[in-house]
C-alpha cells in the first residue's frame, strides 16, 4: 500500500493533476455525488419552491400592472416572504454545503486518495468539528474579501494590486482553506495562514491552474444554462398557457439545470483543490515520503489527520514580492476584459 500512495502522491504537472482528480472523480461518481447531494437536493428544491412562489406572484402582478401602477404593489406578501426565504437559503447553504458536505467530499477525496474506502455517511461521521470550524473560516475569508475589495479603491496602491488581490485570495486561498481545514489540525486563523502559504509557493503556476477549473466550471455549469435559456426563448411563443404559465415552466426548466450542473461540477471542483493540496504538499514538504515511511497507511482504514511535517511559516505574511505578483495579476485582469469589452463592442457594431 505504501508503494501504492508513494507512486500516486507525487508532483505532477497540470496534465497529470487534472487526470488524476477526473479519475478520481469517475471512478467514485456516485458516493462523491451522493455526498453532496444529502444537503444539496433538499435545499435545491426549497429554492425551486420559492422562486415559483415569488415568480407566479410576480407574473400575476405584472398582468394587471399598468403606468399609474405604484411600483410597490408588485412586492406582494408572497413575493417579500420568498426573497426573505432565499436569504434563509443562502444561509443555509452556506452552513451545510460549503461547509458540512464540502469538509465531507475533501475527506472521502483524500481517504480515496491514499487508498482509503470511500462510504457516503462514514465520510460525514469522520468530520468531527472540522465542518464547523471550516464555516467560520470561509466566514471569515468572505469578511476579508470584503475589505480587499474596499482595499482596491485606494489610490495607486490599491488600485494596482487589489483587483489581482481580491482574485487570487477568492479562487485559489479560499478553495485551499478546505483541504487545510479538514485535513490539518489548525485553528481558524492558522488555517488561513496555512492556505495563504501554499497557495503562494507557487503562486503562477496555480493562477493558470485557477484559470484552468475556473473556464471548466463554466463549461459545465453555465454553459447548459445558457444553451438552455436561448432554447426556451425560441420555444416561448409555442409553451401552451399564458404569460404566467410561460414564466412558470420556463423558471422549473432553468433551476432544474441549474441543480443539475452544479450537482455534477461541485465535486469535481473539490476533487481539483483537494489534489492540488496533496501537490502542494509533496512539492515543497515531501508528503510523499513522509506517508510512505508513517504508520498513516497501515494502521487503519478511518479517516487521519495527515503528517505534520510543516513548522510555523517564518516567512512575512506580506512581502514585496507579493506586492509585485498581485500587481502584474491585476494588469493580466484588466487586459483580459479590456480585450472582452472590445470584442463585444466589435461584435454588437458588426451587426448593427
Amino acid at each position: 500500500m505504501a508503494d501504492t500512495v508513494y507512486s500516486i502522491i507525487r508532483p505532477m504537472g497540470l496534465a497529470g493533476l487534472l487526470d488524476r482528480a477526473i479519475s478520481l472523480y469517475r471512478q467514485n461518481f456516485i458516493k462523491f455525488i451522493g455526498i453532496i447531494a444529502i444537503p444539496f437536493i433538499p435545499l435545491m428544491v426549497i429554492q425551486t419552491g420559492l422562486t415559483l412562489v415569488s415568480t407566479t406572484s410576480l407574473a400575476e402582478r405584472l398582468s394587471t400592472y399598468t403606468n399609474s401602477s405604484n411600483p410597490l404593489d408588485l412586492f406582494t406578501p408572497s413575493v417579500v416572504g420568498a426573497y426573505l426565504g432565499s436569504i434563509l437559503f443562502l444561509v443555509l447553504n452556506f452552513i451545510f454545503v460549503q461547509g458540512l458536505a464540502s469538509a465531507a467530499l475533501t475527506r472521502a477525496v483524500a481517504n480515496n486518495y491514499v487508498g482509503k474506502p470511500v462510504e457516503i455517511l462514514e465520510s460525514y461521521r469522520s468530520l468531527s468539528n472540522s465542518w464547523g470550524r471550516l464555516v467560520i473560516a470561509l466566514l471569515a475569508v468572505g469578511i476579508l474579501i470584503i475589505l480587499l475589495i474596499l482595499w482596491t479603491i485606494i489610490p495607486c496602491i490599491g488600485t494596482f494590486t487589489g483587483p489581482g488581490l481580491v482574485s487570487f485570495v477568492t479562487f485559489i486561498v479560499s478553495p485551499l482553506l478546505i483541504p487545510v481545514v479538514v485535513l490539518e489540525k489548525k485553528d481558524i486563523f492558522g488555517s488561513i495562514r496555512r492556505a495563504w502559504d501554499l497557495a503562494r509557493s507557487r503562486f503562477w503556476w496555480l493562477v493558470g491552474y485557477a484559470v484552468v477549473i475556473t473556464l471548466l466550471g463554466q463549461l459545465i455549469v453555465s454553459g447548459p444554462v445558457f444553451l438552455i435559456n436561448l432554447l426556451l426563448q425560441t420555444l416561448l411563443s409555442v409553451i401552451p398557457g399564458g404569460f404566467n404559465q410561460q414564466m412558470i415552466v420556463t423558471t422549473i426548466i432553468q433551476n432544474l439545470v441549474a441543480i443539475f450542473t452544479s450537482l455534477l461540477y461541485l465535486p469535481l471542483q473539490l476533487t481539483f483543490m483537494t489534489v492540488i493540496y496533496f501537490d502542494l504538499r509533496a512539492r515543497s514538504e515531501g508528503l510523499d515520503l513522509a506517508l510512505q515511511t508513517s504508520t498513516f497507511i497501515e494502521e487503519s482504514s478511518e479517516s487521519r489527520d495527515l503528517p505534520e511535517i510543516a513548522q510555523q511559516s517564518g516567512a512575512p505574511i506580506f512581502t514585496s514580492l507579493d506586492l509585485g505578483r498581485f500587481a502584474l495579476l491585476s494588469l493580466a485582469i484588466v487586459a483580459v476584459y479590456a480585450l472582452l469589452f472590445g470584442a463585444v463592442m466589435l461584435l454588437g457594431l458588426s451587426l448593427t
